[in-house]
């Protein structure tokens, strides 16, 4: 029985159920019972291999192959674990080799499926694991991007140095007048003085072919220096020239696109460690290519950034009632009764659907948004896309993809090999346990360990 049949779509005003156990039994019925008690066990997590690192070797032991889809490559371990080692660096490009994180969570970056030379929007970043993917679906075929710009270099167009340097001045002028726009935005969205300097004009596409090899050019010279990672590689280093939709050098039938990721957290401990999160597995050249800001995301990228972005992820901030169960199991925070409230997820679905209506308003039309939360509420997932797209403009038309959906339909033929990896996405879904809602997907952890995880995919035209 799917998640949304069960003997409520959401909760009974009527009963005032303040009590997580009394709610969710009459959401989920006779499987409650089954469900709660795999909530409260830990964790399992997958490890998601750093194709950035040199060769992206993981040396895992026991751990095999769980995930190989393009450059989005897991392993994951059949015995529960209660505690994982801490990754380790790769001896040339000194960057982590893994990162941990449930297996339903590669599910709302492999659903908005991002592609080179999109510009994409993380909304609510932190803390990182999701961005990291995106990064890697954008960025790993950069390693080619210095021969592309050395054939253009060779086929007589500007040298590497001079279009540095003209990049340079047109990025210092451009950040000049952006500096002006973020001051203003900092008074009016209350963000601590100008810490929304630090975010770049938007990418912006181009048609100029010499601005095409020009920008490659520089991408190339940017990798030859090495900068040394840190804070400011990650905010203003970039030239806003070099924010395109798609930078692309041709040589023949070679195109080397770039793509950019903004990824914006608000609470400044969250985006400390989504920062150490970025210079830890991304190599420096790469990290110009990224944006941290510190919007406030409801407030701010529907009014000042509208119609901008190919693609957003919308990982919003949930109740999160696993992390309440296995807190109230372990005794190491308040009980689940004090923690959890139904006047908690209103309060919580009322800022996810403001953060939503955000989303569809950045993203730009022919662009999509996938919207996700590892909440097992109803008022948290399904009824939030349902209140954000009613409260939209009927001139902006959105609808509600069903494709992934779709894919739980498809036959699958499961891999006969336990250590086989999934290969498609519809593998995965089938792998972690995925069901159907009424607008989206959700996995849940008494199917197969992983999860919570909604996703919902949202198109606007």
């Amino acid at each position: 029985m799917g998640p949304a049949r069960g003997r409520g779509h959401g909760y009974s005003r009527a009963s005032v159920a303040t009590d997580i156990h009394a709610v969710f039994a009459e959401v989920y019925g006779d499987r409650w019972s089954l469900l709660h008690r795999c909530l409260s066990q830990p964790t399992q997590h997958v490890a998601l291999q750093n194709t950035f690192a040199s060769g992206g070797h993981f040396d895992g032991g026991d751990w095999h192959p769980s995930t190989q889809l393009g450059p989005i490559k897991t392993h994951s371990c059949n015995e529960a674990h209660e505690s994982y080692e801490q990754p380790t660096s790769d001896a040339q490009s000194r960057l982590l080799s893994w990162y941990w994180l449930d297996e339903a969570s590669l599910l709302p970056a492999l659903i908005l499926d991002p592609k080179p030379g999109h510009t994409v929007l993380d909304m609510c970043a932190a803390p990182g694991g999701k961005s990291l993917m995106l990064a890697t679906m954008l960025f790993e075929q950069q390693r080619y991007a210095p021969a592309a710009a050395l054939a253009v270099e060779s086929s007589g167009q500007p040298s590497t140095q001079s279009l540095t340097a003209d990049l340079d001045r047109q990025g210092s002028a451009a950040n000049a007048n952006h500096t002006q726009h973020s001051a203003v935005s900092a008074s009016e969205l209350n963000l601590p003085d100008g810490s929304a300097c630090s975010a770049l004009p938007p990418p912006r596409e181009t048609s100029n072919g010499t601005a095409v090899a020009q920008q490659a050019a520089r991408a190339a010279a940017a990798q030859a220096e090495q900068p040394t990672p840190g804070m400011a590689d990650m905010r203003v280093s970039t030239p806003a020239a070099l924010n395109s939709a798609t930078l692309s050098a041709q040589h023949g039938q070679h195109t080397a696109a770039i793509g950019s990721l903004t990824c914006n957290e608000l609470d400044p401990s969250r985006k400390s460690r989504l920062q150490i999160v970025m210079d830890s597995y991304l190599p420096p050249v790469l990290k110009k290519r990224v944006r941290l800001t510190p919007h406030d995301s409801a407030r701010y990228w529907g009014r000042f950034e509208p119609d901008t972005y190919d693609c957003v992820l919308l990982d919003a901030p949930c109740t999160s009632e696993r992390h309440v169960l296995q807190q109230a199991a372990t005794g190491s925070g308040k009980s689940a009764k004090l923690r959890w409230s139904v006047r908690q997820c209103e309060d919580m679905a009322a800022l996810q659907v403001r953060l939503l209506t955000a989303a569809l308003k950045t993203v730009k039309c022919g662009g999509h948004v996938v919207y996700s939360t590892c909440s097992i509420s109803p008022l948290e997932n399904d009824q939030v896309v349902s209140k954000a797209v009613a409260l939209l403009p009927d001139q902006m038309r959105i609808s509600i993809s069903s494709n992934p959906q779709q894919m739980l339909k498809e036959h699958v033929e499961l891999p006969s090999e336990p250590l086989r990896a999934s290969t498609s996405l519809a593998e995965l879904l089938r792998q972690v346990g995925a069901e159907p809602t009424q607008h989206g997907i959700i996995v849940l952890p008494d199917k197969a360990g992983s999860g919570p995880m909604y996703v919902c995919l949202l198109l606007k035209s």
